[in-house]
C-alpha cells in the first residue's frame, strides 16, 4: 500500500481513519488500486488520476455485479 503500510486493514486505517468494515466502495476501490503504484497515485498531480482509475473500476464491478446469471 506504500508507506510502509501493509494489508487492507493497515489501509483503511492509514488513509481513512476508519476499519476497513466502514469504509464506503469508492474508498474500497481506491484501496484496490494503491498498491499497483503507490507512489504515483501519492503525487498531488495524479488525485485526478487516481479517481478515474477509482470509478473505472468501480463501473466494472456494479456492472458484473448487475449483469443477469
Amino acid at each position: 500500500m506504500g508507506r510502509r503500510v501493509y494489508g487492507f486493514e493497515a489501509g483503511a486505517q492509514s488513509y481513512f481513519e476508519r476499519p476497513l468494515t466502514l469504509l464506503t466502495d469508492e474508498e474500497l476501490a481506491t484501496l484496490v488500486i494503491y498498491p499497483r503504484s503507490p507512489r504515483r497515485w501519492t503525487q498531488p498531480e495524479r488525485a485526478e488520476d487516481l479517481i478515474v482509475a477509482r470509478n473505472g473500476l468501480l463501473a466494472r464491478a456494479y456492472a458484473v455485479e448487475s449483469a443477469p446469471p
